[in-house]
C-alpha cells in the first residue's frame, strides 16, 4: 500500500495517487466494520476529539502571549 502510494506521488500522478487513498479509506471501512465499529460514528468522535485539543492549545498560546 505505502509503496504504491510513493510510486503514484514520486511520478506525480495525481490521479493515481487519489485512487490508491481511496484504496486505502475502503480498506479501513471494511476493517472498522469487521471490528463492529460504525465507521462515520468513528470519524466525528476523532474529530471532535481533534477540536477539543486545538481549541485547549490555542488557548494556552493566547494565555502565553503567543
Amino acid at each position: 500500500m505505502k509503496t504504491e502510494l510513493s510510486v503514484a506521488e514520486e511520478k506525480g500522478n495525481r490521479d493515481k495517487v487519489a485512487m490508491e487513498f481511496g484504496d486505502v479509506l475502503f480498506t479501513l471501512v471494511n476493517v472498522a466494520r469487521f471490528a463492529k465499529i460504525h465507521p462515520e460514528t468513528a470519524l466525528a468522535d476523532s474529530t471532535m476529539k481533534f477540536e477539543k485539543r486545538f481549541k485547549y492549545m490555542e488557548k494556552k498560546a493566547s494565555e502565553s502571549g503567543r
